[in-house]
């Protein structure tokens, strides 16, 4: 009788591993896609602020416009390869909501 409540025991414990790991590695997803999203937000507002910059007639201001542009750029990057890398459901609509962001910000802009 002890044999059996061990192996049961057992067998919960080794399904409770499982379980926590699947769901870890859905969590790791969302959080990935959280932080390009964070850093999507960033890059929009170093962008903003360069482009208030820019109104004068300076080398530093294009070249910080030329380094907010790299950023939006590297982040739209980041997110196309990981993208199609997603199977968690909250994980690829966050990643949809996020690629519909970016596109409407570089459009309109007029980013290429």
């Amino acid at each position: 009788m002890a044999r059996v409540l061990f192996v049961i025991l057992l067998i919960a414990a080794a399904a409770f591993l499982i379980y926590r790991q699947a769901n870890q590695e859905s969590s790791d997803e969302v959080r990935m896609v959280r932080a390009i999203e964070a850093r999507f937000e960033i890059a929009v507002v170093k962008f903003m602020g360069a482009g208030k910059i820019s109104g004068t007639l300076a080398a530093s201001s294009i070249e910080e416009t030329e380094k907010a542009l790299a950023g939006l750029k590297r982040v739209r990057d980041e997110f196309d390869s990981l993208k199609p890398t997603l199977k968690n459901e909250k994980a690829i609509r966050l990643a949809e909501k996020l690629g519909q962001r970016i596109d409407e910000f570089f459009t309109k802009n007029e980013i290429l």
